[in-house]
């Protein structure tokens, strides 16, 4: 259902709609989650006051700063490297304005007075005195860089001692706490905020169920429009997948999704739809779940008519097709290889197939072996050269007894395939 339900919301470019809705929720159960907390905390009050005055004493003896660990991880990377940095820093000075025998500063330099002599005869030149003083202004600007990164490093044993000891106590703490060291920060703030919560109980609680009203009814309005758009997008891709089945010579065939609302109790991040693939494979026959497709040909077909519509919406990286072939032939097998091939253009496609109107149609051509050794028999995946995918095509057509014929029209088809 999620798969389903990502599918259709990937074609109806649902993007902004999912995440206003995903954003709505995620307060909401916060402020919810926050009120619940508060209902049950008259009980536990006062051992949830020591248990978070505990832990607050610790982070508050800490004195952690936002940003602070991203800032420290920096410095101590620079710190623990500052050697290599200094050399590299170095030598690229050096090169640039320190040698002595044709620095970069004094051969652009030399180069200008140089060329400035003999553009008073020729002014062609001056293009390209020009492009030499600029690339001196760089080259200067980029030596006056060099020389304050080069200043600004440090090689202090004990400030990296000391910065390495921050780090492990942030570290100890960001375990203990069971969050990133990116978020112990945050984590404080929250403890601080529970702390005062608890203190101010009675009051906190009217506010928050002020706030669960507005945040539900935010949440609910925007479940309302994706809802909408939702069931608009579904008739379409309905019309355009029954199609697209019956094209892949499922005649009779019929797609439909199913959007039916979810109780309030099962409401998320993705709003209060449940979404249900469902497919008629023959005519006569009622809509069942995609999932209860009894056919292994018929559910492969299907899958296939689903991903020739959304493929370029799509965000899987790999479809693998088995028995897509079953139980057609001729020009619909053709077809079925034809579909495959395009949707291989920009998506990673595995087909398992026994007709040869579907293998010519493949970029590639894998052969699938069986080996028996010491009454063990193991499979063998075989790649295909041009010449043995044209004998394995012939042999696909004919059977055991490869013909000229037989050869002749698995060229053909190759050829056509391009």
């Amino acid at each position: 259902a999620a798969v389903q339900r990502q599918l259709l919301d990937d074609y109806a470019g649902h993007h902004e709609l999912i995440e206003k809705v995903s954003n709505q929720f995620v307060e909401l159960k916060l402020v919810e989650e926050q009120y619940q907390h508060l209902l049950q905390a008259s009980s536990e009050r006062n051992d949830r006051l020591d248990l978070l005055r505990f832990q607050t004493r610790e982070l508050d003896e800490l004195a952690l700063e936002e940003d602070e660990y991203t800032e420290l991880n920096t410095r101590h990377q620079r710190m623990a490297n500052a050697e290599t940095l200094l050399n590299s820093v170095q030598q690229s000075m050096h090169v640039l304005s320190e040698e002595e025998n044709g620095n970069t500063q004094s051969q652009i330099a030399f180069s200008i007075a140089a060329l400035e002599k003999s553009a008073e005869v020729d002014a062609q030149l001056l293009p390209a005195i020009e492009l030499l003083q600029s690339a001196q202004i760089q080259v200067d600007e980029c030596v006056s860089l060099l020389q304050n990164y080069r200043d600004g490093i440090e090689l202090d044993p004990q400030q990296l001692a000391e910065t390495e000891a921050r780090l492990q106590q942030i570290l100890d703490l960001s375990r203990k706490h069971q969050v990133q060291p990116e978020q112990l920060h945050q984590t404080h703030q929250a403890l601080l905020k529970a702390l005062n919560d608890i203190d101010h109980a009675d009051e906190r609680l009217d506010e928050l169920a002020t706030q669960c009203r507005e945040l539900e009814e935010r949440y609910l309005d925007a479940c309302k429009t994706l809802s909408k758009s939702r069931l608009s997008a579904a008739k379409k891709l309905n019309k355009k997948i029954t199609t697209s089945m019956q094209t892949l010579g499922m005649t009779g065939g019929r797609f439909e999704i199913e959007i039916n609302p979810l109780e309030r109790s099962k409401a998320s991040a993705h709003g209060l739809d449940k979404i249900e693939f469902r497919v008629m494979a023959n005519s006569g026959q009622p809509c069942k779940p995609i999932a209860r497709v009894a056919s292994g040909g018929e559910l492969a077909r299907i899958s296939l008519a689903i991903q020739m519509i959304i493929a370029r919406t799509s965000k899987i990286p790999s479809l693998i097709f088995d028995e897509v072939d079953s139980g057609v032939g001729g020009g619909i097998a053709e077809i079925v290889g034809q579909h495959l091939r395009t949707l291989g253009e920009n998506n990673q496609v595995i087909c398992i197939t026994h007709l040869p109107q579907v293998a010519s149609q493949g970029h590639h051509h894998l052969r699938v072996e069986k080996q028996t050794r010491s009454n063990k028999t193991r499979s063998r995946v075989v790649p295909l050269d041009p010449t043995e995918r044209i004998e394995e095509i012939a042999r696909m057509l004919s059977g055991v007894d490869i013909t000229q014929q037989s050869l002749a029209h698995a060229e053909e088809m190759l050829e056509r395939a391009k």
